[in-house]
């Protein structure tokens, strides 16, 4: 093998941590091999995919929880289950990941939650006609399961990313992942501008409906392409002494409050961003619904 250059010595230190025998001479860390652009589109279809859920989500969320009948500070609460679950839920899912392994497993766990829950999403309605009630609790509780499922992937995804590629190679996975993103969102803003009622009796009467059966189909897709191509041996061994889920949570919140000044204006930052940008996110599209609504009533009046 070529020799590494002489002035390379911060990546000769790091690949030698990689690859080093551990001091009670345990065999060497999991090394991938090299990938190709093939393997590096497969291991990050499941961004673009989870794209097309938030992309249907941001679109048509709100305005499916106001068409049953949620108010709109209700509507404002159940988005909570977002943000709430990326910081408690996520978490959690690392700890697991990290104890138990089979990231692979997690994300596939994560994928089906998703389109169950976009499946109930897009018919939960139906129940209007028999109990309004059950109707917009169902709808509200799917949105929360929704959350939720989203984080195993989310973090199962980044953790693939690190386990199947090399780390001169990492930075690549993670500019095709930020591809699969934008490919994503793309493909279910053309996809939505689309009128799918016209595709029957391939697809549905409700427009909604048929975005969820075809955003539940790609998370199927995604779900076996992955489990069949992507191998699933970790990078990192397990720590010889297994601390508890206690420990572990206690360790978490002993972070939290030791961060550096760097770190946690990083933190503030992130906050105070996300806080300006999800209302616009959320609500711009019932915005331009009531815009739509309020120039179609004007102009009703007029003729009238």
């Amino acid at each position: 093998m070529p020799s590494r250059p002489e002035h390379d010595d911060a990546n000769q230190d790091d690949s030698f941590q990689l690859l080093a025998m551990d001091e009670i001479g345990e065999e060497p860390l999991y090394l991938p091999p090299p990938r190709s652009v093939l393997y590096m589109l497969v291991l990050c279809s499941g961004f673009g995919t989870l794209q097309l859920v938030f992309a249907l989500l941001a679109s048509y969320g709100s305005a499916q929880l106001l068409s049953v009948g949620v108010s709109q500070a209700a509507t404002g609460l159940t988005w909570l289950a977002g943000p709430l679950a990326g910081t408690f839920v996520q978490p959690l899912v690392g700890i697991m990941s990290d104890k138990f392994g089979h990231h692979k497993l997690i994300v596939a766990i994560g994928l089906i939650g998703l389109a169950i829950s976009l499946i109930g999403l897009g018919w939960a309605p139906d129940l209007m006609e028999t109990s309004g009630i059950l109707s917009r609790t169902l709808l509200v509780l799917f949105i929360c399961t929704l959350n939720i499922a989203v984080q195993p992937v989310q973090l199962g995804l980044r953790v693939l990313i690190i386990e199947n590629c090399r780390p001169q190679q990492q930075n690549t996975a993670s500019a095709w992942a930020a591809r699969m993103t934008g490919i994503g969102n793309i493909l279910a803003q053309l996809v939505g501008s689309v009128d799918t009622t016209k595709l029957q009796p391939f697809m549905t009467a409700n427009h909604f409906k048929n975005l969820c059966l075809l955003t539940s189909i790609c998370l199927a897709l995604t779900t076996i392409i992955l489990g069949v191509f992507v191998t699933n041996k970790g990078a990192f061994k397990e720590a010889p002494e297994k601390q508890n889920q206690e420990s572990m949570l206690k360790g978490v919140w002993e972070v939290m409050h030791t961060l550096s000044p760097e770190v946690l204006n990083i933190w503030k930052v992130q906050v105070f961003s996300w806080m300006g940008w999800f209302p616009f996110l959320y609500y711009v599209t019932s915005y331009v619904d009531y815009l739509e609504w309020q120039h179609f009533m004007i102009f009703y009046d007029i003729k009238q």
